[in-house]
């Protein structure tokens, strides 16, 4: 039966709920409350500009395959017990039409709204606060979402946040955005100056210049800050890396492996402090085919590339990264933990080449715990493939400082390549590897109030390096002149290479705090003692029970 635009179905149960159609354009303020719902569109509708629509608690509004183009306000608001419904079609709010203005409570807004495959398109700020929406949803700048289930593409504008809310689809969002407390299973991509802070995210971050604090990220973070724009990752925990494969036919058939890093910041200045950052292959594949984590592990815990300069300090690194820590950059890398991982810090080490990137800038680290790694702290490049040295393009860092760090159960602890640097190695402690230190064409080195012992192999190893090293003032771990020339490779071993000088040395460890160098003895009383010692022997006609480096010290 149709009575004034209304459809009154009658059954043997009651009387079923009226429906209301619309459709047009809205010229007058006008709300519409449960007594007319549900509202159908039978065609494409238009909220006039200066005009409200208000859509009360517990109304349906079914948009079918229409839209409707909000040039004034929109006010959707149920409760949380009663919530308003949209369902099919589009809402757009044109340029034209009343952001929300928090101060004033005013302006468009949806609340307590259930939508159901309703496209929302919003050019002005917009005000979404506990609402689900299983469709595409986009708002302007300075919007706000809180409290809502979103599970379709999201973008916010610039200035704008979203809080409180489950995101399970990819996020965009505008610049100097917010992104906080919300749980995310999806990508988050961001523009400039984002910040994203107390969320749970199983997902990865692409993003500008951004400030991620205190999350716990289940994915990789990368940074393209620009050049005049800074960044800062901390105290967030982040279980990423691994690697991605690919099949190549050229020159023959093979699976190639690009490592990924946890996070990875290029361009500007960055401040990556206090993480926990754990190996983790997210989403390793083959011809874009998933395969099972278990097959794949590595990639890189940290990457600074060569157009940014960084501060990495306090991060706990661990898991089996291929290096935990890898320097393209200028970078003061201090305080950190790496534990477990084939590599410690990497200097010159490329992310997605084979060949090696150059480091531009002076890289100091100090203060670090490495243990158990392959290699402690290493500027050489090993394909990830082939497993081959590759020494045609090296670290071009102006001066590489490594001092008081700790690196104990290597099977190398420093193993440096640098052509055009200068290097400084002093008061480290360097135990239980294989071969403590190993230095590869370094036109300048020196090698100071360092402890190196209990390695089993050599102290120092020089390879394709002819210049001679300063190595005095270390402790090996005894004071047998020979037993320390011993395990030193060098000019005696291979004529090609220059002379590692050792004398004097400490005749006991340099203390633990490492801060302040201990004294050195001068040479003009070392001089006078190795004479007396000389004339002694010949008055004496004996040996004496110490050397007279011994005896210097």
């Amino acid at each position: 039966m149709l009575v004034g635009g209304f459809i009154l179905v009658f059954a043997h149960f009651g009387v079923a709920q009226a429906s209301t159609d619309v459709s047009e354009i809205i010229g007058s303020d006008t709300t519409w409350t449960r007594a007319g719902s549900p509202y159908s569109l039978t065609g494409n509708m238009l909220v006039n500009t200066g005009v409200t629509l208000t859509i009360g608690a517990g109304v349906t509004v079914n948009l079918n395959d229409y839209y409707v183009m909000v040039n004034g306000t929109l006010r959707a608001q149920g409760t949380e017990t009663d919530q308003t419904q949209f369902n099919g079609g589009e809402i757009t709010f044109t340029d034209y039409s009343s952001g929300w203005n928090e101060q004033t409570g005013s302006g468009s807004i949806i609340e307590n709204v259930h939508i159901d495959a309703t496209t929302i398109f919003s050019y002005v700020s917009l005000k979404v606060t506990n609402v689900y929406i299983n469709a595409l949803i986009s708002v302007g700048s300075s919007s706000t979402i809180s409290y809502s289930s979103l599970t379709a593409e999201t973008y916010i504008g610039d200035s704008s946040t979203i809080s409180h809310s489950s995101l399970s689809a990819v996020t965009t969002i505008g610049y100097q955005s917010t992104l906080t407390d919300n749980t995310i299973t999806a990508d988050i991509h961001a523009v400039n100056q984002a910040t994203i802070t107390n969320n749970n995210i199983n997902g990865s971050i692409i993003a500008g210049s951004a400030s991620i604090v205190n999350n716990t990220i289940t994915g990789i973070v990368t940074i393209r800050t620009p050049n005049d724009a800074s960044s800062e990752i901390r105290n967030n925990t982040i279980r990423g890396g691994g690697a991605v494969w690919y099949f190549g036919l050229l020159p023959f058939p093979r699976y190639a492996e690009y490592p990924r890093s946890a996070i990875d910041v290029a361009g500007g200045t960055a401040v990556i402090s206090n993480n926990t950052i754990i190996s983790y292959d997210v989403t390793s594949q083959v011809y874009g085919m998933e395969v099972a984590e278990s097959e794949f592990d590595g990639g890189y815990g940290i990457t600074i590339q060569a157009d940014c300069v960084a501060d990495i300090q306090g991060n706990v690194i661990s898991g089996g990264f291929v290096m935990g820590i890898n320097v393209v950059g200028a970078a003061t890398i201090q305080g950190n933990v790496i534990i477990d991982n084939s590599g410690g810090i990497a200097i010159g080490k490329s992310v997605y080449d084979y060949a090696m990137k150059v480091s531009e800038g002076d890289v100091t680290i100090r203060d670090n715990t490495l243990v158990n790694s392959e290699v402690g702290i290493g500027g050489s490049v090993v394909s990830s493939y082939y497993g081959q040295v590759d020494y045609s393009a090296t670290p071009k860092a102006r001066t590489v400082t490594i001092e008081r760090n700790l690196i104990v159960g290597s099977q190398n602890g420093i193993d440096i390549v640098l052509q055009e640097a200068t290097l400084n190695i002093r008061n480290n402690t360097i135990t239980d590897c294989s071969v403590a230190i190993t230095l590869t064409e370094c036109p300048s080195a020196t090698i100071n109030f360092n402890n190196i012992q209990n390695c089993t192999q050599k102290s120092i190893k020089l390879t394709n390096t002819s210049v001679n090293i300063d190595a005095t003032y270390n402790w090996w771990g005894t004071t047998d002149v020979s037993a320390i020339n011993q395990s030193i490779y060098d000019f005696k071993n291979d004529f090609y290479l220059g002379t590692v000088n050792f004398t004097p040395f400490l005749t006991k460890p340099n203390p633990e705090e490492m801060a302040t160098p201990i004294p050195e003895f001068p040479s003009w009383i070392i001089l006078p003692l190795l004479i007396t010692a000389t004339l002694l022997i010949i008055i004496c006609k004996q040996k004496l029970p110490k050397t007279p480096n011994q005896q210097s010290h």
